[in-house]
């Protein structure tokens, strides 16, 4: 997965002020809030896979919906630090060859991915797609994608926190940037990834 960073780095990605945080708690997992671990407690011990390293670094894990055989993979990436908290999600539709290895899901989870995440589902027509991640744009690899960034004050907890860890406090906000990317086939939604980063 190109990361997000990564494509505004390029100049390939114009993020837009917006919160966009109702595509980020995918089933109840808020991403850079819950843990890989969190989530294997939840769903089963899916098998975990590790690749890359330093800036392209993920550790994934994923699951099957057994009707629809949906596959769910969270991932965590290098800034989902030494706890392994989510940094992205995908959902994905793209048959049966591309779960093996992946967990078989409760069965909630399976009605789950048909009700979505934030109102984005797999099957979901491009035209839907695009009135509800608004500004979304073409990229290179064919995906529709949107960004959008927002900034919050730190909490009294997490400047503590930061203080106490020797962190300036000269800039006591979190700047957080979402990206939400579609790829579709024949005007249908057949895989929806998210991703959320977090900076100082």
């Amino acid at each position: 997965m190109l990361s997000f960073i990564a494509l505004i780095l390029a100049g390939r990605f114009v993020v837009t002020t917006g919160p966009g945080e109702q595509f980020t708690r995918p089933f109840g997992f808020p991403l850079l809030a819950t843990s890989i671990d969190d989530v294997r407690a939840r769903l089963g011990r899916a098998q975990i896979r590790e690749t890359g390293d330093a800036g392209e670094y993920e550790m994934t894990i994923c699951y099957v919906a057994s009707k629809t055989r949906a596959r769910v993979t969270f991932v965590s990436g290098e800034m989902g630090g030494d706890h392994h908290d989510l940094t992205a999600f995908r959902i994905g539709a793209e048959g049966r060859a591309n779960v093996r290895g992946c967990l078989p899901s409760p069965e909630w989870l399976d009605k789950a991915v048909g009700v979505g995440v934030g109102g984005v589902r797999v099957g979901m027509s491009k035209r839907a797609f695009e009135q509800l991640v608004d500004h979304a744009e073409l990229l290179s690899d064919g995906r529709l994608a949107a960004g959008f960034e927002h900034r919050d004050a730190m909490t009294p907890e997490q400047q503590r926190q930061a203080s106490e860890a020797g962190e300036s406090l000269e800039y006591p906000y979190w700047d957080t940037a979402i990206f939400v990317a579609g790829r579709f086939v024949r005007d249908r939604l057949i895989e929806l990834t998210v991703e959320k980063t977090m900076t100082r």
